[in-house]
C-alpha cells in the first residue's frame, strides 16, 4: 500500500469522525476566537499596540501548533477510545504513516483556524496577520506545526505506555509551551534560569522571529534555520522514543486490551 493512499484514508477517515463529531468543529472555532479575542481586547485596553501584536500573533500561533500536535497524538487515542487499537495495528501501515498522515489532517484544521482568527483579527482589531512576507510567515508557522507533530509523537509514545491515563499530556504539555516558550511575552523577561530552558525549545524560535518580523520588520532567517534545526533534532529523538515503545507494547501485549 502506497504511502499517498494511507494519508488519503486517513484524511477521509478523520473527516468522517469530524463530521459525525460537532465537537470537533466545535473546537476548531470556539477555543481559539475565544482566547485571541479575549488577549486582544486587553491590549486594546490597556492601549498598547505592541501588546496587540505580540497577543495575537502569540495566540494565533499557539492555536496554531496546538491543533497540529493534537491530531498527532490522537494517532491512538482514538482507538483505544473505540477499541480498535488490535485491528489498526493488523493493518500494513507503517507507523511514519499514521503519524503522517494525522499529521496532515492537523495542517486542514490548522488552516481553517488560521482564516477564521485573521479575519476577525482584521475586522475587529484592525491587525492584518498576513502584512509580513508571506515566504517568512509561511516558514514560522510551518515550523510551529512540525514541532506539534513532535509533541504528538512523544505523546503517543506516553499512551502506548500508559494507556488513556497519559491523555493528560495532550493539554498539559502544549498549556506548558505557553509559559517556557514565551507565547505571550518575550522570552527575555523570564528569569535566567527558564530563559535557558525556553532556547532549548523550537517554538521560541518561531515566536521570537515572528514578532520581530511585526514589531521590528525585521526578518531573522538564522533563528528561523536554527528553529527548523531544533525541530528536526528533537523529532528525530521523540521518534526514536516512539519506536522503542511501539516494539516494548508489542512484547507486553498492549494492542490486546483493546481489541
Amino acid at each position: 500500500m502506497s504511502a499517498l493512499t494511507v494519508f488519503k484514508a486517513l484524511m477521509l477517515r478523520n473527516f468522517v469522525y469530524l463530521k459525525r463529531t460537532g465537537v470537533e468543529v466545535f473546537s476548531i472555532i470556539f477555543w481559539p476566537v475565544i482566547i485571541m479575542s479575549s488577549l486582544a481586547f486587553f491590549a486594546t485596553f490597556i492601549q498598547s499596540k505592541e501588546g496587540l501584536v505580540i497577543l495575537v500573533t502569540g495566540s494565533i500561533a499557539w492555536s496554531y501548533m496546538f491543533t497540529s500536535h493534537v491530531d498527532t497524538s490522537y494517532t491512538f487515542v482514538r482507538d483505544i477510545w473505540h477499541r480498535s487499537l488490535k485491528k489498526l495495528r493488523m493493518l500494513p501501515i507503517p507507523e511514519w504513516q499514521l503519524i503522517i498522515g494525522n499529521w496532515l489532517f492537523g495542517l486542514f484544521r490548522s488552516a481553517a483556524m488560521i482564516a477564521i482568527t485573521s479575519t476577525i483579527a482584521f475586522f475587529v482589531f484592525g491587525f492584518n496577520l498576513f502584512s509580513i512576507n508571506l515566504l517568512y510567515l509561511f516558514a514560522v508557522f510551518f515550523g510551529l506545526s512540525l514541532f506539534g507533530m513532535g509533541i504528538g509523537i512523544i505523546i503517543s509514545s506516553a499512551i502506548l505506555r500508559y494507556g488513556v491515563n497519559a491523555e493528560v499530556l495532550i493539554w498539559s504539555v502544549a498549556d506548558a509551551l505557553i509559559l517556557l516558550s514565551g507565547v505571550f511575552f518575550p522570552v527575555s523577561v523570564l528569569p535566567p534560569v527558564l530563559q535557558f530552558v525556553s532556547y532549548g525549545l523550537p517554538p521560541t524560535y518561531g515566536l521570537e522571529g515572528l514578532r520581530g518580523a511585526f514589531i521590528h520588520g525585521a526578518y531573522d532567517w538564522v533563528m528561523i534555520a536554527k528553529f527548523y534545526i531544533a525541530d528536526l533534532i528533537y523529532i528525530g529523538i521523540f521518534w526514536i522514543v516512539l519506536k522503542a515503545q511501539m516494539r516494548h507494547s508489542l512484547r507486553t501485549g498492549f494492542f490486546q486490551k483493546y481489541e
